[in-house]
């Protein structure tokens, strides 16, 4: 005895595996969704306490920069330049702290001995880069 498949049953069993398929497919979907946006608010959220985490080479080499003019150590001063490889020079004309060249945020930080070492390095007067300013 034959078996008799009705067309319009195989089409509507057919038509439920495809709307399974999809349901399965759309929840992969959603699912993969919920993690990135889960994922992405929790290195959102990181980068608010880290502002490090975004940062250039550079821009890390400035702020160590800034930090040893501000520490009123010369020696730090020099070793952070040397590791840097930027002379005194380099530093006076192109870093810019607060919105301050290295001598200005220096005295301005009361950290004359790292004032003072910067103004003998580059032939400059504390008194006149402070004018300039």
């Amino acid at each position: 005895m034959k078996h008799v498949v009705n067309k319009n049953q195989l089409l509507k069993n057919l038509n439920i595996d495809i709307n399974k398929i999809r349901e399965v497919k759309m929840k992969k979907l959603t699912m993969t969704l919920a993690t990135c946006s889960i994922l992405f608010g929790a290195f959102a959220q990181a980068g608010g306490h880290d502002k490090q985490l975004f940062m250039t080479d550079q821009d890390r080499v400035n702020i160590k920069l800034c930090k040893a003019v501000k520490s009123n150590n010369r020696l730090h001063l020099h070793l952070t330049l040397k590791h840097a490889n930027i002379s005194y020079e380099e530093m006076q004309k192109g870093l810019v702290c607060n919105g301050q060249d290295p001598i200005t945020f220096a005295m301005l930080n009361s950290s004359e001995k790292t004032a003072s070492t910067i103004a003998s390095r580059t032939h400059q007067e504390e008194r006149v880069v402070l004018a300039q300013n």
